[in-house]
């Protein structure tokens, strides 16, 4: 791996511990549909590129819930998520990591599946040091918002994309990025196949000073 001058991070589950809230909140969200939540969680595991507001639809379309009832409980999961994401542990060494790099004035980008309004405002709650036009989210896919980024940053070969999902690993090939898996019980079929994985932020700030990368 040759030196970076920008870093690109995924959110959930890379910057913040927060997979498990997202997922549970579906469940809490649509505690008077109980019966249905079986078929709801086939719906988020039988389809990784869609995000809240796509699995809540397609819920309550699978289960006919009335539309102004599906968007009401659209509403009462970005107040329920939010709030806890808020409050969630960062993942280890992620200040650490946002902190030397913007010493080192690298460029900084979140490339995230939330919606972007919702990510914003978690940002900026939780003074995460990421410039607010360099974060990035739905309703664009993960493949669109890296294609702006390389478009910015000219030299993608000093480009490292850190992240936890499947998703951000077929990003990161697609564009002949390096990427930096952070490994968590979600992705322990294969994180550890990656080249480099890591099991924290912290672990990948020792892996970037020891071998001269910021």
């Amino acid at each position: 791996m040759i030196k970076k001058n920008t870093l690109v991070f995924d959110f959930d589950g890379t910057l913040v511990e927060s997979n498990h809230i997202k997922y549970n909140c579906f469940f809490l969200t649509t505690k008077n549909f109980k019966e249905h939540h079986e078929k709801l969680n086939d719906i988020i595991s039988n389809n990784i590129n869609f995000d809240r507001y796509d699995i809540i639809r397609e819920f309550g379309k699978q289960v006919k819930i009335p539309n102004k009832e599906i968007e009401n409980l659209i509403l009462s999961y970005n107040m329920l998520v939010t709030n806890q994401i808020n409050q969630a542990k960062e993942i280890e060494g992620s200040s650490k990591i946002i902190d030397l790099a913007n010493k080192h004035r690298m460029n900084i980008y979140i490339n995230s599946a939330t919606p972007i309004l919702e990510l914003k405002k978690t940002v900026r709650y939780r003074r995460i040091a990421i410039l607010d036009e360099n974060i990035f989210g739905k309703p664009n896919s993960k493949i669109k918002n890296m294609q702006e980024i390389v478009s910015k940053e000219k030299d993608k070969s000093h480009i490292l994309f850190v992240g936890d999902g499947i998703l951000d690993k077929q990003c990161a090939e697609n564009f002949k990025i390096d990427f930096a898996c952070i490994r968590n019980r979600e992705n322990k079929d294969w994180s550890y196949k990656e080249k480099f994985n890591f099991s924290s932020n912290y672990d990948l700030v020792n892996f970037m000073t020891r071998n001269n990368l910021f």
